[in-house]
């Protein structure tokens, strides 16, 4: 195999600053609603703990934008204009006498890149009329006199908020030129669409079409990413830590797809931003505020209620009672709002017992079938609360149906399996009165036709829209007013689980513990470690076995579960050990890797007539300390099979990722330091190295090389240590063997080796050999600082190529050794020479032939 190499490089518009492409590639996100009305207002307020506003896009000849000189944060103190910022230069102060009172109206231009009018005479208002794109910060504060120090964190004159300023041509929200009263770039600041997504019940936007949502005066094609804010939620340590609630996709069909994460919880609000990009780096950007609200399904915990498996020579007495309930919830319907003194005050209603009950949950009614059509149900009566099931298998007793906390227990009888459904269902709509000081909030159920009776059979439309305020029913109110609120949130949610009765010959997994100790992955095969399931304490008294046999040989299987990192919208799967089994002897192996995991083990323990049992237990694997060439068998096989470029072009590898991985694909870097810092300068927290000697080939040129810079008669070999990046360029036939060294932060080091081969590619012309030995003239003439020399071979032969100076000093040897017959191509870099004139000689068996040429810098 060989991999040819190329880079494609995109075509940027020079007149686009860098600055305008910072957003398109990592924007500073906000969190939640403290942050939305100061970014509403285009600026955080003074002191806000949130983090900065995303920039205002302004657009030339987009129209002014106007921002509030009133501090969102409290909706009364005035801000005053207190600096402005262009890039890493100083920061310029109040351009005027701004001290709080009311004054005429001031305009500054800010480095040509825009006007800005500061009004707080009249309207308390800042203007910003965009003239050329660029970018520039602008900080507000209650105090416009606090001085402005060099180096300050300025944390005590207000968060700097950034404008960016595309060209005419930049992409733009399209439907924003058509209200004339408003300008497009006031209408794409305060552009946004509410989205409301409920945990658990709808947790899915609507597919968003994003074609249609942006137009480019002149670019046919833009290109699309979603960006979603994390929110501030407290760690495991107390501390506030950044927490993504909301994933926010591009799918392959251009569609914005937005879904809650499970982090996500009733009253949290973030933002999704969808961004336009053009070829040339300027952008435009949609905003779609999202906010969680309260569920009311009710629904299933974790993941049901567990499968259930039973002896059949179980005695009924050792069988625990199955709780039906235990994994069922109702919704708590009622929000902080609802809250004194954090605690839940509202209550629910019984219509039975006419008594309130409750803490913020409504009672589900349980009930459970059963998946046996041929199952016999004693007594028959189908509202019976306690009744029991016979099958071929087991007598299933169920006490309690339809209350709140039905339980089922099991008689086996004979192997077989019944898969049994529970479903919860809401009591019914209730509405929420206000009642006064006594019961301020309060839950009643519905009276569909007014006889102070509850009709919980009601749902939907048909509901009634009257409910009672009190236990007697004498107080009725209607529930369009505006102490009222109708819930019509009667709805059902089931689970599924089975009973197995397994055989008195099926195995059974015994208590005894089964350890193993920490595996060292720096080790590898050394680091193996056994465990005898026949003997799973090893030297101590006695051998507990991990399976109960029954009277019947067992045969074993082990799985170990792998490791799952997000790649992307790719979940990539990765071993983390290797488990074998021999007999009763299960051997793990680790396997090198960074950071340490513990990952879940599977045996299988099964007799002659297929009858299993399973047990788990742990593998820990901890981080191995030395950097590694990384353990894949694409990175293997590159290695082994070469790079091969052909004469005239150029490779370039990127060390970190030697595959070029796409977006959703994880990259292969060629070295792995499992003790890599975020942040390293050093690429992967390694210093790469290629020395002279580390490159073999037939011809290396030692007075011109230097480490990672090494001159060779196939080419020049160059490492950027800082990029990662290995550069190749190909002048002649060859090949060469080169070894990478990586050094890590504690001096421990790797090394990999590779071939790169520049074939011999015969051409049209060559396929007449010359009839002479022939030396051109270099081109270009004079040259700066590279040139190409020529030459012809009428037979094979010992060559050489040697520069010399206008002294008769030898300069460069550009080639010594065997040569093809043919015609061959050298490419010489003078950059390490003086202006002025040089000689070139060429050496063939029976000929000498000498140039000159010039070189001006």
């Amino acid at each position: 195999m060989t991999f040819l190499l190329q880079k494609h490089h995109a075509i940027h518009r020079t007149q686009v600053r860098d600055s305008l492409r910072s957003f398109a590639s990592g924007v500073a996100l906000t969190g939640r609603l403290a942050a939305a009305c100061l970014l509403l207002a285009g600026f955080l307020g003074v002191g806000s703990a949130t983090a900065q506003a995303p920039p205002t896009i302004l657009r030339l000849g987009g129209g002014t934008v106007g921002l509030s000189l009133i501090d969102p944060g409290d909706g009364s103190t005035e801000l005053q204009w207190h600096h402005y910022q262009i890039g890493s230069a100083d920061a310029v102060p109040d351009p005027g006498d701004h001290d709080g009172s009311d004054h005429a109206t001031t305009s500054v231009l800010i480095g040509g890149l825009a006007l800005v009018t500061v009004d707080d005479q009249t309207n308390d208002k800042l203007t910003i009329s965009p003239i050329a794109t660029g970018a520039f910060k602008i900080a507000l504060s209650p105090n416009a006199t606090i001085p402005l120090t060099k180096g300050d964190d300025m944390a005590n004159v207000g968060q700097p908020h950034e404008f960016v300023i595309v060209s005419a041509n930049a992409p733009m929200l399209t439907g924003k030129t058509t209200n004339t009263d408003v300008s497009y770039n006031q209408q794409a600041k305060d552009d946004n669409t509410a989205i409301m997504l409920t945990p658990r019940d709808d947790t899915t936007a609507d597919p968003i079409g994003v074609i249609d949502l942006f137009t480019d005066p002149d670019d046919v094609t833009l290109t699309y990413e979603a960006k979603a804010d994390p929110v501030k939620k407290e760690g495991t340590d107390g501390k506030e830590v950044d927490t993504a609630i909301v994933s926010a996709t591009i799918s392959s069909d251009n569609k914005l797809m937005i879904s809650l994460l499970k982090e996500a919880e009733s009253g949290d609000m973030t933002y999704v931003w969808l961004i336009a990009t053009d070829p040339a780096g300027e952008y435009a950007r949609k905003r779609y505020t999202v906010t969680t609200g309260s569920p009311t399904n009710p629904y299933v915990k974790d993941d049901g209620i567990d499968d259930v498996m039973i002896r059949e020579d179980a005695a009924s007495a050792d069988i625990a009672t199955i709780m039906l309930a235990g994994t069922m919830d109702a919704p708590v319907f009622a929000d902080e709002a609802l809250m004194i003194d954090g605690t839940r005050t509202h209550t629910y209603l019984d219509p039975d017992t006419g008594t309130n009950t409750g803490d913020g949950y409504r009672a589900l009614e349980i009930s459970v079938a059963i998946g046996d059509k041929d199952a016999t149900r004693i007594p028959t009566d189908p509202n019976a609360a306690d009744f029991t099931w016979v099958t071929s298998s087991m007598n299933a007793i169920v006490t309690g149906n339809g209350g709140e906390t039905p339980t089922l227990k099991i008689d086996p009888r004979a192997a077989g399996m019944v898969e049994f459904t529970v479903t919860a269902t809401d009591k019914g709509p209730v509405c929420r009165v206000n009642d006064g000081a006594t019961n301020p909030i309060d839950y009643i159920t519905l009276d569909k036709d007014d006889d102070a009776q509850s009709d919980l059979a009601v749902t939907g439309d048909d509901a009634a829209v009257k409910c009672h305020a009190d236990t007697n029913g004498d107080n009725v109110v209607d529930s369009d007013e505006s102490t009222t609120s109708l819930y019509p949130d009667s709805k059902s949610i089931s689970t599924k689980f089975s009973v197995t009765i397994v055989s008195q010959t099926t195995p059974s997994a015994t208590t005894e513990a089964i350890t193993l100790k920490p595996l060292d992955s720096e080790k590898g095969a050394m680091g193996a470690m056994t465990i005898n399931l026949d003997d799973v304490n090893g030297d101590e008294t006695g051998t507990p076995t991990a399976f109960n046999k029954h009277g019947q040989t067992l045969s074993y299987a082990v799985v170990l579960a792998k490791e799952k990192t997000k790649v992307g919208s790719q979940e990539i799967e990765t071993d983390v050990a290797i488990a074998s089994v021999e007999g009763s002897m299960v051997t793990v192996t680790p396997i090198w890797r960074a950071g340490d995991i513990t990952v879940e083990a599977t045996v299988t323990a099964m007799n002659g007539s297929g009858e299993t049992a399973e047990r788990k237990f742990d593998v820990t694997v901890k981080s191995a300390t030395t950097p590694v060439v990384t353990q894949n068998d694409l990175v293997q096989l590159a290695l082994a099979n070469g790079f091969e470029v052909m004469r005239g072009d150029k490779m370039e590898l990127d060390l970190r990722d030697i595959f070029e991985a796409g977006k959703d694909e994880p990259k292969v870097p060629l070295f792995i330091d499992p003790n890599a810092a975020m942040g390293d300068a050093l690429p992967g927290g390694l210093q790469l190295r290629i020395r002279p000697e580390d490159v073999e080939t037939a011809h290396r040129y030692d007075d011109q090389s230097s480490d990672n810079d090494i001159y060779t008669s196939m080419g020049r070999l160059m490492l950027d240590p800082k990029e990662a990046m290995l550069t190749f360029y190909a002048t002649a036939p060859n090949t060469m063997k080169v070894t990478i060294h990586a050094t890590d932060r504690e001096r421990k080091t790797v090394k990999a080796s590779t071939t790169i081969t520049v074939p011999e590619v015969p051409s049209a012309e060559a396929e007449e050999l010359p009839t002479e030995v022939s030396l051109s003239q270099n081109y270009p003439n004079p040259f700066n600082p590279r040139t190409t020399i020529e030459y012809a071979l009428p037979e094979a032969g010992d060559v050489s190529l040697i520069v010399y100076d206008m002294l008769g000093r030898e300069v460069t040897t550009l080639l010594e050794g065997p040569q093809a017959a043919g015609r061959h191509t050298v490419n010489f870099d003078a950059n390490h020479l003086s202006n002025g004139t040089y000689v070139y000689r060429l050496v063939a068996p029976n000929k000498t032939i000498t140039r000159t040429m010039v070189l001006v810098k």
